[in-house]
Parts: C-alpha cells; structure tokens; sequence
C-alpha cells in the first residue's frame, strides 16, 4: 500500500504566480514527465545553457514556461503554505542537485532505500525524492518541523552517496 498523502501533489504553472493551479497523482507527474509533457521547454532550457545564455535569462525562461510542483507539501490553493486553510505533508523530501553528476552517482542514489523517484533535471542536474513517514497537518509548524526532517534525510543521503 503507498502513502495515502501522495494521492495529488501541488502545481502551479508559474513560481511568479501565487496560485496552485492544479493537482495532479505522482503517476500523472512521472507520466509527464517520461511522455515529454514539457520537453520542448526542457529542450529549449537546455540549448540556453549550451549556448552560453546568463544565467538571468534562463531563469526568466524557466519562471515563465516550467510548471512548479511541490512533492513535499500539498497545498489546497496557494503558493505560500499559510496563506491555505488547509495543507499537509506528503511524506516526500525532495532533493534537487544542480551540479553535474555521473553514471556511478546515479546508481548509489537508485540505491537509497525509500527513492520514490530520480530524473535529469531541466537545468543538467537531478531531482529526486525519498518517501519518509513524516507527517504534519499543522501549517504553522510543518515549515520548521519540515526543516528538521530534511536535516535528517540529507544526512542519510550524504552518506549513502556522497553527495
């Protein structure tokens, strides 16, 4: 049986906007994804870097054209955790590393017990997350109390990868 918290995860079509625009399953997210839902944009974001865009530029282009999805916390309808009257977490910490990484990297991090997903990032990095069982339903203590149980599981992965 999965985690009953990861049935929709949060997304908004724009980190400037303020609003969660739709939820989707993690099927649908991963589905997404690996069908190239957004792989013109991801191919555009990375023929930028290729060809030497600043980094202003890309990230304009990334705010303007990627989807956001917050695995970590579904929010009901806004962006800003306690701008909701409800929210909770899903039990998924998120990792995003920016920095190249190779083959071997990748197998020590497919390794990681919990890994609910792994993929090359639009930027050349990777995205992952770990399933945990933190849970919390209380919106002004989940952002502290979230911090800590990223400590935890960034511990845990920097031993498992050294990453």
């Amino acid at each position: 049986m999965g985690n009953p918290n990861l049935e929709k995860i949060s997304v908004s079509r724009s980190i400037t906007g303020k609003l969660i625009d739709e939820h989707y399953t993690m099927g649908e997210v991963i589905e997404g994804i690996r069908e190239g839902l957004w792989k013109d944009e991801v191919t555009h974001l990375r023929q930028m870097i290729e060809d030497g865009a600043p980094k202003e530029d890309r990230q304009k282009f990334k705010r303007n054209h990627l989807p956001v999805f917050y695995p970590c916390a579904y929010k009901e309808k806004f962006i800003k955790l306690d701008e909701n009257q409800s929210a909770y977490a899903t039990g998924l910490v998120q990792f995003d590393v920016d920095m190249v990484v190779d083959d071997a990297t990748i197998k020590k991090v497919r390794g990681i017990e919990g890994l609910v997903y792994l993929f090359i990032s639009p930027s050349g990095g990777i995205k992952f997350a770990i399933s945990t069982d933190f849970s919390c339903v209380e919106i002004g203590k989940m952002g502290h109390r979230f911090r800590y149980a990223y400590g935890l599981v960034k511990e845990f992965v920097e031993d498992a990868t050294n990453l």
